[in-house]
């Protein structure tokens, strides 16, 4: 499917010269597994987030009677926001690799990101027990076009980490292309900035997990010292520019089931429907804040900020 996604995208060499965007609107993660004839004497796993990856692989051998293991983790450091991105804006990207695999017999570890398959980072291997970084720097392309003329609003960038014998883990954060009136394209009106992702605030007490598809963002909030599972608060609503206007509401409606001190507390019925809430986020997109907010029960949402992580 990725061979059959990179031919699409690399249909066209030349950008299409039209104002506009690339929204980041999905994620999709992909862990290398052993080879079919090791599985069965293998664990293994891997796991990624947008700015940083770890993947481990312990295999046995019947051979040599030696267990290989094959370890490692990135942290991708960025310095612009992913969440959008303007076609002629640099980024500078640098990642820090560091290899935990077996000593002598373990795999070098190396990092990499392509926008789309052009690999824009160079750097070193990092050997069993060493660390080593990849960098580079990419200016955003615009959307590419098909020899019929249409564009191909779709791009990715592809966060790798991978070792000498085929493991890994890789990160695609998939766009897509929003056209856009003018050059300033978060002010425009009924441009959508990006507020999916995965937030907390009185860390780590609080976490949110954020969605969105178009202007459509759902927040889901769980208190994490309740002791109980999540999510406990939901904030929906529709962005404009970096503006957030929703409501918000209590998902778990018997405040009981949670903790008796709350009924005592949020029992009042007007805690459990909530009402509206309005959020800005920040220039950068790193935080958001809450500045106004329905809230009689006194719940504290007024001026809560939110941070990225």
């Amino acid at each position: 499917m990725w061979l059959i996604l990179t031919g699409l995208l690399l249909s066209a060499p030349v950008w299409a010269d039209q104002p506009g965007v690339w929204i980041l609107d999905s994620r999709v993660e992909q862990i290398t597994e052993p080879a079919p004839n090791a599985k069965p004497y293998c664990k293994w796993h891997g796991e990624s987030q947008d700015l940083g990856a770890k993947y481990s692989a312990s295999c046995y051998s019947y051979v040599s009677k030696l267990t290989t293991v094959t370890a490692g983790h990135v942290g991708w450091k960025v310095d612009r926001p992913l969440g959008q991105l303007r076609p002629g804006d640099r980024i500078h990207v640098q990642g820090s690799v560091t290899n935990n695999s077996t000593a002598v017999r373990g795999a070098g570890a190396y990092c990499s990101m392509n926008w789309n398959s052009m690999g824009f980072t160079k750097g070193e291997v990092a050997q069993p027990g060493e660390a080593a970084t990849c960098a580079g720097d990419l200016t955003i392309p615009g959307p590419g076009m098909r020899p019929s003329g249409e564009l191909i609003k779709e791009a990715q960038l592809v966060e790798t980490l991978g070792f000498g014998n085929g493991l890994g883990v890789t990160r695609y954060l998939k766009y897509r292309w929003q056209p856009v009136q003018g050059q300033a394209a978060d002010l425009s009106p009924g441009f959508s900035a990006y507020f999916g992702g995965t937030w907390a605030y009185d860390a780590p007490n609080a976490t949110v997990q954020a969605s969105q598809q178009g202007p459509n963002v759902r927040l889901l909030i769980t208190q994490r010292r309740w002791g109980v599972p999540g999510p406990h608060y939901e904030i929906a609503g529709t962005a404009n520019g970096r503006t957030l206007i929703g409501q918000w509401r209590n998902i778990i409606r018997d405040f009981s089931a949670v903790h008796p001190a709350l009924t005592q507390q949020f029992g009042d019925p007007r805690c459990t429907r909530g009402g509206a809430m309005t959020l800005e986020l920040s220039g950068n997109g790193d935080s958001m804040r809450v500045t106004s907010v329905e809230d009689p029960c006194g719940h504290g949402w007024l001026g809560l900020l939110l941070t990225r992580n």
